[in-house]
């Protein structure tokens, strides 16, 4: 399949061409971002229900500010 791809630039001029594998270039490094942010950010997403969890445990055994009163 590729090779059908490639062959319809066979005609066009030198700086069509340049221009199309510029183009396909740039496509490839921005579809290469989105996925390496696609699996940060869940990653990220990961990393900070494990900080809720452990912020929500630390609230739970942290003793009371001194000077309050506890009835």
């Amino acid at each position: 399949m590729s090779w059908a791809v490639e062959e319809w630039k066979d005609g066009l001029p030198a700086k069509k061409q340049f221009q199309l594998d510029s183009l396909e270039a740039t496509l490839q490094k921005q579809r290469q971002k989105v996925s390496y942010l696609r699996s940060s950010g869940g990653l990220f997403s990961c990393w900070k229900t494990s900080l809720r969890g452990t912020i929500a445990n630390k609230q739970l055994v942290r003793p009371p500010p001194q000077g309050s009163s506890v009835d």
